[in-house]
């Protein structure tokens, strides 16, 4: 096994991250979250900041991910309270309020199926951890065949 540490962000790579941060914000206060909660995720993925996942969180929330919100604002609130933010309450709430609307679906199998998966509106397949079966699997909204 081999374990690396990730490296510290270099100026370049901080002001990258706050220039997709920036896209990413405008964007979404254009209200074309298509755009915007990628450019979040790319700013947070070179330097994880706060800021970016509540932005993140409530940019997927308004795109309708509410499953991929839920865990942004779980990640939020961690880092914030990891940091001692006081935006990590602003985020537990959030993830409180998201936690009533996020659907959940709950696969049980019989006879030993050697795998499950979920495939929502014709998009790509999602397998179902085993560990998972039995217990409720946060979803976004939509029509969903279970494969």
């Amino acid at each position: 096994m081999v374990l690396t540490a990730a490296r510290p962000a270099s100026a370049d790579d901080k002001e990258r991250a706050k220039t997709l941060f920036r896209e990413g914000r405008d964007a979404m206060t254009a209200g074309d979250y298509e755009i915007g909660c990628p450019l979040l995720e790319r700013s947070h993925t070179i330097v994880a900041a706060v800021g970016t996942l509540l932005n993140l969180a409530l940019c997927e929330e308004k795109r309708g991910h509410l499953a991929v919100a839920r865990e942004r604002w779980k990640e939020a609130r961690d880092l914030a309270q990891k940091e001692n933010d006081a935006r990590a309450k602003v985020a537990a709430e959030r993830l409180a309020q998201l936690e009533k609307r996020t659907p959940k679906l709950t696969v049980n199998i019989q006879g030993g199926a050697a795998s499950v998966r979920t495939q929502r509106d014709g998009k790509q397949p999602r397998d179902v951890p085993t560990a998972q079966l039995g217990k409720p699997l946060r979803l976004d909204p939509g029509k969903y065949d279970v494969l």
